[in-house]
């Protein structure tokens, strides 16, 4: 089997945040800070802010993959959080990804009067064969 040069398979990273509001009761939205509609927003915002920072040329995938928050039907939760899948092929990209994500889930935070914590985490890093070079691999 070959190995061509170049990107094989991106690099693997994840992302948590945690939103945190005001809980209250749903009767009364004007005395509470709902995470829910800021992770909401976060969601919607994201694809969209992500993809007007990096060049089409780069491959970039990212996914939000977990929404959580609350347990009842009739209460807005004090916090809601989000996890997320990123995949990259450039170490540039990689890093502008980690803080774009940051600097937007700080700023819709903000903007609906909440508090955001957000982590990045790194996984492992692509695999991209030197240019150049054909790699022979055996069957066994």
């Amino acid at each position: 089997m070959a190995v061509l040069a170049g990107p094989t398979m991106a690099a693997a990273d994840s992302f948590k945040l945690k939103i945190r509001g005001k809980g209250g009761h749903a009767s009364t939205p004007v005395k509470i800070i709902d995470p829910v509609m800021t992770g909401a927003q976060i969601v919607a915002a994201l694809p969209g802010h992500i993809m007007r920072r990096v060049s089409v040329f780069d491959q970039l995938v990212t996914t939000i993959t977990k929404f959580y928050a609350g347990t009842g039907m009739n209460v807005v939760p004090e916090t809601a959080g989000l996890t997320g899948d990123v995949r990259t092929f450039c170490s540039k990209t990689r890093d502008l990804v980690e803080q774009e994500i940051g600097n937007l889930v700080d700023h819709m935070a903000r903007m609906n009067g909440g508090i955001a914590e957000y982590r990045f985490e790194l996984g492992y890093p692509p695999a991209v064969a030197p240019e150049g070079k054909k790699s022979q691999t055996s069957p066994n």
